[in-house]
């Protein structure tokens, strides 16, 4: 048996793709159907910034170099979270009928640090780990 799915980055840059993303995972690659990610509507809505999205007690801002690391969330890690909320929306109303299973990924540490990512001072925030 082969399953086909996707890992969630497709093409288009605005809401109308994304409704058609959602509706060719539903009906073309069901399982499982998973959440897509379209990073050209903008950088809150590609791999990072929906990982910093999820993210709970952990401020973030949106600088020239890259996110950085802060006290409280900035503007655009609040984009983020609504963009997320916005696109969960779209899925779960054309999913109504849906009864199989759903696939959200999320980047974690090591890919999210390829992202240029500060501490609130400019140093950077992740850092190879260095040898004895």
């Amino acid at each position: 048996m082969t399953i086909a799915t996707g890992i969630g980055s497709m093409p288009g840059d605005d809401n109308r793709a994304y409704a058609e993303a959602v509706r060719l995972t539903l009906g073309e690659l069901p399982d499982p159907a998973f959440v897509p990610e379209l990073p050209g509507r903008g950088v809150t809505a590609g791999m990072t910034g929906r990982a910093l999205a999820i993210v709970d007690g952990l401020g973030v801002d949106l600088q020239p170099a890259g996110w950085r690391l802060t006290d409280a969330s900035g503007i655009d890690h609040r984009r983020a979270r609504s963009q997320l909320a916005r696109d969960l929306d779209r899925v779960e109303e054309q999913a109504r009928d849906w009864t199989g299973a759903f696939k959200a990924q999320v980047t974690g540490p090591p890919d999210a640090g390829r992202d240029r990512r500060e501490a609130s001072r400019g140093q950077g925030a992740l850092r190879p780990r260095r040898r004895a």
